[in-house]
């Protein structure tokens, strides 16, 4: 009997071919997230144009976004562990979906950046979901498959992302990157509740406080940040960054007293984490802030349609597509790190290219 077990803790809850198609409705969901940055990024020229928006009010539109799917990630993942990743999922992909729909009919910009930060908070929900899905639903053997796929569906985004973009605000306006998430949106709540089992859950205890503590922190420091350029970093601004650092210095020492700290600082001791997680910073620092001055530049400076402007950020993603299934076999061969540093070279190289471009 005891020898059975472990073959029993790794038999899969369902069959391989719900297995599947439960992929396929996660997939929707990491799909419709990633792809809003690229998406929103080619409407936001036209969305400042017609709301009469400044140029910082357009970029809080992108900004405040990523500031709610962020932040709350440190919660959102234990809320799955608590709650049911499934439960989670489909409350966030619910959240996501009715504030797209309010983003396409916000009057205002205040309003629609309003909405796009229960947008962000709707994919911070459903977004930490899936992968833990994966693990449970499939066998060991087929996890590698089943992540590939789950990867391939992530660099389709930044392929797909610029091209739908262009043509739904050219041809349509800028509502429609956003009406565009509402059918994607359902269909994703349906097969989800359709496909993916309920899985057991844990009863870990979550430190609220200290996810209220950090959302307060970054958020401090961002608008300080953000707002400084416009209001000409007056005493205000400045108050407001010192107490963001004195909120991010404040979440830092509860994670020291906290018996189920939500960011273990224990981690950090590990050289290799420690490289990761800056590394990992670093590259979605560059990633998530390019898209949205390129298309500025190209629609505002260039004078390009949206369809163009779009199309000239494809390469981008045709690459990714085609090259992430190479180098994912490369890095089991070549010496830890290289990929990464050839990656980093050359995403830094690119990037001083596209200043001097745009400066020219």
């Amino acid at each position: 009997m005891t020898a059975q077990t472990p073959q029993t803790q790794q038999t899969p809850p369902i069959p391989e071919g719900r297995a599947w198609k439960a992929l396929g409705a996660l997939s929707v969901g990491l799909f419709l997230t990633l792809l809003d940055q690229s998406l929103v990024a080619v409407a936001l020229p036209r969305i400042r144009e017609e709301l009469g928006a400044s140029l910082n009010q357009a970029v809080w539109v992108s900004a405040i976004y990523l500031l709610t799917f962020a932040v709350p990630l440190l919660i959102t993942g234990r809320l799955g562990d608590r709650f049911g990743q499934r439960n989670v999922y489909l409350a966030g992909m619910a959240v996501f979906t009715i504030a797209a729909l309010a983003c396409a009919f916000a009057p205002t910009i205040e309003m629609l950046i309003l909405a796009r930060a229960f947008q962000g908070l709707g994919g911070s929900l459903l977004n930490p979901q899936p992968l833990s899905i994966i693990h449970r639903i499939f066998a060991h053997h087929r996890r590698g498959a089943a992540t590939g796929i789950w990867s391939a569906v992530a660099s389709s985004a930044g392929l797909f992302g610029p091209v739908i973009g262009g043509l739904l605000v050219g041809m349509i306006g800028w509502q429609a990157v956003f009406l565009v998430y509402v059918p994607l949106g359902f269909v994703s709540l349906i097969m989800v509740a359709l496909y993916v089992p309920k899985l057991p859950t844990g009863a870990s205890r979550i430190d609220y406080l200290s996810g209220l503590v950090s959302l307060v922190a970054v958020l401090a420091i961002v608008v300080a940040l953000q707002q400084g350029p416009e209001l000409g970093y007056g005493p205000v601004v400045w108050m407001v960054l010192v107490f963001g650092i004195a909120a991010l210095v404040l979440f830092v020492w509860m994670q020291t007293r906290s018996s189920a700290p939500l960011m273990p600082l224990r981690l950090f001791q590990t050289h290799n984490f420690t490289i990761g997680a800056f590394a990992v910073f670093m590259l979605g620092f560059t990633v998530y802030s390019v898209n949205l001055p390129i298309m500025l530049y190209l629609q505002s400076a260039q004078n390009m349609s949206p369809e163009t402007a779009g199309l000239m950020l494809v390469p981008m993603g045709v690459i990714s597509v085609f090259i992430s299934p190479v180098i994912g076999g490369l890095t089991d061969r070549l010496a830890p790190g290289m990929i990464s540093r050839i990656g980093f070279i050359a995403m830094l190289s690119t990037m001083a290219l596209f200043a001097i471009f745009m400066i020219s």
